[in-house]
């Protein structure tokens, strides 16, 4: 990551990750740790945000309407999958993801494919608290193809 994305990530007020291919988080701001935890504190192999989805209960419970949220995710997934075919990390990443997630599983195989569009998710704050963002993804970012800007901007 370079200095510029890297200030640029410390300045802006909305929470922002720079992600890769594999949905592995690069970098993340301060803001986006209130909704997704501190990735800092989390094993490298763990700091993968469809991991997350999937693997992490407390995300799960943050997140208003979380089954349409990871489906989204998984289509996503897929997309990165099907691009790197005979990649042994996706493969693995995978079934240890149907092992973790029976919703994973089950969804894996329909086979579902997207592309990054701009969404909203809803996530459920302290108190019971909601609050709806916005989500941008910019990709090729400063000509890496293989990195992905997402900010989530906040609903009023």
């Amino acid at each position: 990551m370079t200095p510029s994305l890297r200030k640029i990530l410390d300045n802006i007020a909305y929470p922002a990750i720079l992600v890769g291919n594999r949905t592995d988080v690069i970098a993340w701001n301060a803001p986006v740790t209130a909704l997704f935890g501190d990735f800092g504190s989390l094993a490298a192999a763990e700091r993968n945000m469809t991991w997350q989805v999937f693997a992490n209960p407390s995300l799960r419970e943050r997140v208003a309407d979380w089954e349409t949220y990871a489906a989204y995710a998984i289509a996503i997934f897929r997309g990165y999958f099907d691009s790197y075919i005979g990649d042994p990390w996706f493969t693995s990443f995978v079934e240890e993801l149907k092992q973790v997630s029976p919703f994973f599983r089950e969804h894996w195989d329909l086979h579902d494919i997207r592309n990054k569009a701009e969404m909203i998710i809803e996530f459920i704050g302290p108190g019971r608290t909601r609050q709806r963002y916005d989500i941008s993804s910019f990709f090729d970012v400063n000509g890496n193809k293989d990195i992905h800007f997402c900010v989530y901007t906040p609903i009023d």
